[in-house]
């Protein structure tokens, strides 16, 4: 395998295993002897893979076809505010009760038509990029949503 391969696993290891920079360098060190990638053969780097694979790590990279395997994470849930995780829980929720496809593309343009202003002719499509206000109106529209849906259920 050649080398920049073997190094775009290295670091997507290091991130899929969320290890900081310097528990990085002291991993790399304890394996190799060197703090960093730079000047590694592909017999050392083919050790770090394998370090990380012995900490849990599993390899999402398919050689034919496409580049990550079907199996890889998609589509997870990135909000860093709590309220924007909130809507992603509540989307979910209403996916569950049959009230929407449930899709993450069906959300952001939800959100869309939900935060369209003068300021913002198009909508906002993130919750992560959503201030206070937009996120609440967003939240309670789709608690509304959630009970209707209960109440048909009945």
């Amino acid at each position: 395998m050649a080398s920049n391969t073997l190094l775009a696993q290295i670091h997507i290891a290091k991130k899929d295993v969320g290890m900081d920079d310097d528990t990085y360098q002291l991993f790399l060190e304890n394996l190799t002897g060197r703090t960093s990638c730079k000047g590694m053969s592909d017999r050392m780097m083919n050790k770090v893979i394998d370090g990380f694979k012995a900490k849990g790590w599993k390899n999402s990279y398919k050689k034919k076809g496409a580049k990550y395997s079907t199996k890889a994470k998609r589509h997870t849930n990135t909000a860093k505010k709590p309220q924007a995780k909130y809507v992603f829980v509540l989307w979910r929720k209403l996916a569950e009760l049959g009230g929407v496809s449930g899709e993450r593309s069906a959300l952001f343009a939800f959100c869309r038509r939900m935060t369209k202003t003068d300021d913002a002719p198009d909508g906002i499509s993130s919750p992560d990029w959503m201030n206070t206000k937009q996120l609440n109106k967003i939240v309670e529209a789709l608690k509304k949503m959630i009970e209707r849906n209960k109440e048909n259920k009945k």
